[in-house]
């Protein structure tokens, strides 16, 4: 009886492992087919989100210079 349990037990591991590993190659899969962003587009990406994060820090600046947010309580 503890052989018969001992073997179901080690099967359970084996398939758990294979579920596992198909997983991982599933996802690796997915990635290798996922298209690659050259380093030009990368830097265009990262120059593109530095200027909305400037626009942003530049709207939120005036928003708030009377110590209320205009258009909240008043309207201008």
């Amino acid at each position: 009886m503890q052989y018969h349990g001992m073997l179901k037990n080690r099967h359970e591991v084996e398939a758990k492992a294979r579920e596992t590993a198909a997983e991982q190659k599933k996802l690796a899969d997915e990635e290798a087919k996922k298209p690659k962003l050259t380093p030009e587009e990368k830097a265009e990406k990262a120059a593109q989100e530095l200027i909305k994060q400037e626009e942003r820090e530049k709207s939120s600046k005036g928003a708030f210079s009377g110590g209320i947010k205009k258009g909240f309580l008043y309207k201008n």
